[in-house]
């Protein structure tokens, strides 16, 4: 019998990394929540958020290095001849089951998405897919027709894809009426599965840790994270949970981490801004009918009305209102955060300059010697007109802003009250009114009236600034987010331009226009931008401080300093070994795959 020899040569390479100490790599992420969300399924908090990212895919991901989308699920990004129906090619890619994704789960996912009784998001998701969006071309192509333009149509198609063998039966039972088939809330984690970096591994109110989903398509760095919960931080309990990143919802002040060795401290601003809410149906700063100026010559009514915004924008201190929220915060030139999409930092936030105010409402036809400033401290007792200011009780940061700015109206001649209360007052007099349900759209009246005058609110973006149906004149509630009553043909064109374009650079171009418009003829009074502050361990890399913040950052990247071990472990190194093992038989068997 001739011997064969059969030479195998071993490279033991960082599939899984061999470290010493404690073994794993494990990154600790500290939260001030418990986890009651156990898929996406469920109502996708903030917290939830951060590790639901690390287990679905979607067609598309975001990228760490341009914010911009790229491939994930999707073999290379869809092509489309008329901005709505756009056609993905799947990568080889499997679930953590091992099962390979296919264009059938696709197609099942996006129906998932737009089913009430299931998707959080369905309210939101319908007004651009339905039952019929995704089709099937082949077992791994599909095409997408979205109902509208969209300015960012990825983020429409941006659905967590899920294995259809899974969630078929309960998807029809849901569908049928049966209302235990539609909770995919698994306390175990058995409804969080996708085809993710990572799967679940324990589960808790607590803590989650998710390990390395082994069939992966990609590269993962870190063994496995473990999100927990912490009711404080303090320098003790960082050190004793060996916490690598402290969330920002802690609030801790600017600062704090510096003192602590071994993290660093980084300030994002957020993808959210503050702003005066103006409703042009005033008299005078909406139409202008009711200012000096406008009443003398109707046709100068409008110029009359934008001097007197102006001089709205001028009395608000923004370097102040940022002190005074413990200068956690930005002050704001438009409504686009510093970190969005084609933000223009050229366009600069207006001064506060309560000259230029008062030379602004004489613009208008305001006449100072007619109002009365008695001790001549620069407030006025009197004034040309009176507004009603309209501040949830459910935010300070809101609150203190809007006090200030409400107290230099008064150095202007503008006087009035600021009212602060519930959103249960608020909201059916802005955003959620009603005036006739037979109505498609109407303008929402002033305050005495039964609607407002000003509205002190924030507004929180993606990292995709989209302003479409704010500002429109076909977008009026109650079936826009038009509550403004602003009308403007020209910044309307503009809108739809910046929807309309597919082209990156021509689309940037349409975001300079159009902020330079908002901020030339306010629409609103933006104020400023908060900022958020997190605590990284020094060791992590490839980590993006935005993505996480929006709970979208690509995990697979993330990894420690030393090799993807953690500061805690070593990494053992081994060399190439070479074995030689005699074999006096080789048989051909069929061997189960593991899928990789």
């Amino acid at each position: 019998m001739t011997m064969r020899i059969l030479i195998i040569t071993i490279l033991l390479i960082s599939i899984f990394p061999v470290t010493t100490g404690e073994g794993v790599s494990t990154l600790t992420y500290l939260l001030p929540y418990e986890f009651s969300e156990h898929s996406i399924f469920a109502d996708n908090t903030y917290a939830s958020a951060q590790w639901t990212s690390a287990v679905y895919s979607a067609l598309v991901k975001r990228s760490s290095v341009t914010h911009e989308f790229v491939p994930d699920l999707a073999a290379r990004m869809p092509t489309t001849s008329n901005g709505l129906t756009w056609r993905f090619e799947l990568r080889e890619a499997r679930f953590s089951s091992g099962n390979m994704v296919t264009a059938d789960d696709v197609v099942f996912s996006f129906k998932v998405a737009v089913t009430p009784r299931i998707s959080p998001q369905y309210r939101e998701m319908t007004l651009f897919l339905d039952n019929s969006s995704a089709t099937k071309v082949d077992d791994k192509t599909v095409e997408i027709t979205l109902l509208n333009m969209t300015a960012f149509p990825m983020s429409k198609l941006n659905v967590p894809i899920i294995e259809m063998a899974v969630f078929e039966q309960r998807y029809s039972q849901c569908v049928a009426g049966d209302p235990a088939s539609c909770d995919w809330n698994d306390p175990e984690g058995g409804d969080a599965v996708s085809a993710g970096p990572y799967m679940v591994s324990t589960m808790s109110k607590e803590e989650i840790v998710l390990r390395r989903n082994p069939y992966y398509y990609g590269t993962v760095e870190i063994d496995s994270i473990r999100f927990l919960r912490a009711s404080s931080i303090t320098n003790t309990t960082i050190e004793e949970t060996r916490a690598d990143i402290v969330d920002s919802q802690f609030l801790l002040k600017r600062g704090y981490f510096n003192q602590i060795d071994g993290f660093v401290e980084e300030e994002v601003v957020s993808l959210a801004h503050f702003e005066i809410s103006l409703n042009h149906q005033s008299p005078f700063y909406g139409t202008g009918e009711g200012t000096p100026r406008g009443m003398e010559n109707l046709t100068e009514a409008p110029l009359a009305a934008l001097s007197v915004r102006r001089a709205l924008s001028a009395v608000a201190d923004r370097e102040e209102y940022v002190r005074v929220i413990g200068d956690r915060g930005v002050p704001a030139a438009g409504t686009i955060p510093p970190t969005a999409l084609y933000y223009d930092p050229a366009i600069k936030p207006d001064t506060y300059d309560i000259g230029k105010a008062r030379e602004l409402m004489e613009d208008a036809g305001y006449n100072y010697s007619s109002i009365v400033d008695s001790d001549k401290d620069g407030i006025y007792e009197t004034f040309f007109f009176n507004v009603t200011i309209l501040s949830p009780n459910s935010c300070c940061t809101q609150n203190l802003p809007a006090q200030i700015w409400f107290e230099e109206l008064k150095k202007i001649g503008i006087g009035g009250e600021i009212i602060v209360t519930g959103w249960d007052v608020i909201a059916p007099r802005t955003f959620g009114y009603t005036e006739d349900s037979n109505r498609t759209s109407y303008p929402v009246p002033l305050y005495d009236s039964g609607g407002f005058d000003l509205l002190s609110v924030g507004y929180g973006w993606s990292i995709e600034w989209d302003p479409s149906g704010l500002y429109e004149s076909y977008s009026l509630v109650p079936n826009g987010g038009n509550f403004y009553n602003y009308m403007n043909l020209t910044t309307q064109r503009v809108v739809e331009n910046y929807v309309e374009e597919l082209d990156t650079a021509k689309k940037a171009e349409y975001a300079s226009v159009l902020q330079k418009a908002i901020h030339d003829d306010l629409p609103v009074i933006p104020l400023y931008h908060p900022t958020e502050i997190f605590g990284f361990s020094e060791e992590l890399r490839g980590l993006d401080p935005t993505l996480l913040m929006v709970a979208d950052l690509p995990w697979e990247e993330v990894s420690f300093q030393s090799s993807g071990a953690s500061s805690a472990s070593e990494t053992v190194s081994f060399p190439l070994i070479t074995i030689v093992i005699p074999l006096l038989t080789l048989s051909m068997k069929k061997f189960k795959r593991s899928g990789r």
